[in-house]
């Protein structure tokens, strides 16, 4: 017959398992578990020093195109919108009026070219009456006067002739710079008053210019770095999808607006793509210089803490805050003037759950900090 445990010794071992497993469950508690993190890996970067505003972009050329005489339109020549050339014709206006006048003119001209035809012929004779002594000076002096008028009214013809020409040419109105053409503001039968009405506008585009300002405070770096060689100016378009352009600071105004305390800055961008439109508001940076081998990381990265701004750094599968001095953001990056060097890799998601040697479970994080 087996034999059966005593009920005491069955009581001890169900005891003793107990107690082990509450020993083995402290043991677990105290062991901490290792915080989940994603971190990247501090990289030297040449960076640009970028002061950043906002520009607005114009034509490098813009004229309004004007009749210079008044007239009915009877022709248009171009598109709304098209690419025009200089000398490309853009408008007729009625020619009728300026025609006559300029057959008028022709006809006083010939008039007036035979008058001074016989006036010479008749000088011509009273100079040889005059040397033989048939006729007195006074006579001469008087034939001599009636041709020296009669050139002069040719001369004074010819110049109306002249005028009546460039007149006849002004219903011609044609394009004075290479660019791109707006929308006729007058259709073809309307009346055009001269020098007053705008029939269109023509901007040139390619190249074009933006117009930014920048605080006073700037005023000596930028002056400063225009003087020492060509200044890059980026400008991005705020679009739903952003491009970003480069051109070159052309020109710094002369005064600070004291109402702003702003000063004027005009760049040239070639947009042979034609990205930057004359009217549009886009952000302009102008680079001043460019920090070599700069210690970049992604701003979120970096901490705000009681003694000032620090990041979560790994050393040996554990977090240790280390203080940072922060310097200029560059898009979704900062450079670190110091605390971190190249190559040191920090935390960038999941510094909530962390303390000063905390064991972390880390995943490299994308560029821009991204998972």
């Amino acid at each position: 017959m087996p034999r059966v445990a005593s009920i005491p010794t069955v009581l001890l071992l169900a005891i003793s398992f107990v107690l082990l497993a509450a020993c083995h469950g402290r043991e677990q508690a105290k062991a901490p578990q290792p915080v989940p993190v994603r971190t990247f890996t501090a990289e030297p970067r040449d960076t640009p020093m970028i002061l950043w505003s906002v520009g607005t972009v114009r034509a490098s050329n813009s004229v309004s195109v004007k009749s210079r005489q008044d007239g009915h339109i009877m022709k248009i020549h171009f598109l709304d919108g098209a690419e025009v050339h200089a000398g490309d014709l853009l408008y007729t206006i009625d020619p009728v009026s300026q025609t006559l006048a300029k057959s008028q003119a022709q006809a006083s001209l010939a008039s007036d070219r035979a008058s001074a035809e016989m006036a010479m012929q008749e000088l011509t004779r009273y100079k040889a009456l005059y040397a033989q002594g048939v006729v007195s000076k006074d006579d001469y002096d008087q034939r001599r006067t009636a041709a020296e008028t009669a050139l002069a009214a040719v001369r004074a013809s010819q110049a109306s002739v002249g005028i009546a020409g460039q007149t006849l040419g002004y219903t011609s109105i044609t394009s004075p710079i290479d660019g791109r053409i707006g929308v006729s503001k007058l259709d073809e039968g309307n009346l055009v008053v001269a020098n007053q009405d705008v029939l269109a506008t023509i901007n040139t585009i390619v190249p074009t210019d933006l117009d930014f300002s920048l605080p006073e405070r700037h005023l000596e770096a930028v002056r400063l770095a225009f003087r020492t060689g060509p200044v890059e100016v980026l400008a991005a378009t705020r679009d739903a999808k952003p491009v970003q352009v480069k051109g070159t600071l052309r020109a710094i105004d002369n005064n600070i607006n004291p109402a702003t305390g702003m000063f004027n800055m005009r760049a040239r961008f070639a947009n042979a793509d034609e990205v930057l439109w004359p009217g549009q508001f886009v952000s302009a940076g102008l680079i001043l210089s460019t920090i070599k081998g700069a210690v970049l990381v992604p701003a979120q990265a970096v901490q705000r803490g009681p003694d000032g701004d620090f990041v979560y750094r790994l050393r040996e599968g554990k977090a240790e805050p280390a203080a940072v001095k922060m310097g200029i953001p560059v898009d979704d990056y900062v450079v670190l003037d110091s605390g971190l060097a190249a190559g040191d890799e920090v935390v960038v998601e999941g510094q909530i759950r962390l303390y000063p040697g905390a064991p972390v479970a880390p995943q490299t994080a994308k560029p821009g900090g991204a998972s």
